[in-house]
């Protein structure tokens, strides 16, 4: 017997195991045990020579057939998830290796994947030849040389191993956004007031979550994401800064001062006003 790497493993002899005259030998991978035809039966032994059990037949067998052993490619989308979006212009794609052994995983060591072929487009350019496989990880990665275009951009990938089985198809797309959210105010409250409530108003550019000074702040649907925000004023100044996050994590910013002014001026003190005469026909009085 021999493994996988051609090293000799050990001889059986089928004389000792009352095995006469041989004529047929199978290999079954499921169970890993060698089926043989011989004049007294089919007999079923370990893959390290040992006999399990003899099975009689009136005449010889003639065949021997076992479940068929297939090996597929699998092929997995590590990274981007699909219809995901990110601000990174040379977003990279991973894609992870694998094989099922009759719809089990087969375990195989890393050179097995390494040898597989990989066909990709990138929004339907050639890119399976530029991916890089990493053996510790069974992954195989592509960084674009340049900036991928705004918007939605497609991906698809199949594998095949070296003896022509072809995995499965996969198929994504990402968007590729690199621009803040935009934040405008169709009602703004006057920058100093009297009035402690107030309401900001206003709308954003896409979709995307709305923080006022560290508070959510609930969004509308689309065209118009608009949003309503109550205010109660501290007397003095007041800070209103907002941020705005997009899907693909773009933060947008507005900061706005408003100061409320609630406490009216000290009225004037009537001893301490003084009528001047009058200069050029206008009178002066002078007060504290």
């Amino acid at each position: 017997a021999y493994p996988r790497n051609g090293a000799w493993l050990n001889t059986t002899d089928l004389k000792k195991l009352d095995i006469k005259n041989p004529q047929r030998l199978v290999y079954d991978p499921v169970t890993l045990n060698l089926w043989l035809a011989h004049k007294a039966g089919v007999s079923r032994l370990t893959f390290d020579g040992a006999l399990v059990a003899t099975l009689p037949v009136k005449k010889e067998a003639e065949a021997i057939a076992v479940t068929p052993y297939t090996v597929t490619p699998t092929l997995t989308l590590v990274a981007p998830p699909n219809n995901a979006h990110s601000n990174n212009s040379r977003l990279p794609i991973t894609l992870g290796f694998d094989a099922l052994c009759l719809d089990a995983p087969c375990g195989f060591a890393a050179d097995y994947f390494s040898r597989y072929s990989l066909t990709a487009l990138l929004n339907q350019q050639p890119i399976g030849n530029l991916f890089v496989f990493d053996a510790a990880t069974h992954q195989t990665s592509y960084t674009p040389v340049s900036r991928l275009p705004e918007g939605a951009n497609s991906f698809t990938a199949q594998a095949t191993d070296s003896f022509g089985h072809v995995s499965n198809s996969v198929n994504a797309t990402f968007t590729i956004d690199t621009f803040p959210p935009l934040i405008t105010l169709t009602t703004t409250p006057p920058a100093l007031t009297n009035q402690p409530l107030q309401t900001l108003i206003g709308t954003l550019s896409e979709p995307a979550t709305l923080l006022l000074n560290g508070l959510w702040v609930d969004i509308g649907a689309a065209p118009e994401y608009r949003f309503s925000y109550p205010l109660t004023l501290t007397e003095g100044a007041n800070t209103l800064a907002l941020t705005a996050t997009d899907r693909a994590a773009n933060r947008g910013y507005l900061t706005l001062g408003i100061t409320l002014d609630t406490i009216a001026p000290t009225a004037p003190t009537a001893s301490l006003i003084q009528a001047a005469s009058p200069a050029n026909g206008q009178p002066t009085v002078p007060a504290t």
